[in-house]
């Protein structure tokens, strides 16, 4: 079974000092909430109980964004992690 690489940009990766994880697929939520466990550095601020907090969205393989908890990752899915604060 693949992973699902997760990759932080701007303010997330500022806070937790990843750039890259490697995490078991399932839906938006579900990775979310595994990477909150990984890097408790983003719970409660950028992940809130495995949603994105406001502030934050997903880009799912450079082809569309999303905050839906429920859209499915599939092994081999890139998911961008991108604050939407200017500079972000």
């Amino acid at each position: 079974m693949g992973t699902t690489t997760v990759e932080l940009f701007g303010l997330a990766r500022l806070r937790t000092g990843v750039r890259r994880v490697e995490l078991p697929p399932g839906t938006l939520g579900q990775v979310l909430q595994e990477l909150q466990r990984r890097l408790p550095a983003l719970a409660g601020w950028c992940v809130q109980d495995g949603r994105l907090a406001p502030g934050f969205i997903v880009s799912v393989n450079r082809q569309y964004f999303t905050q839906d908890p429920q859209v499915e990752l599939a092994p081999g899915d890139v998911v961008l992690l991108i604050s939407a604060d200017p500079g972000g």
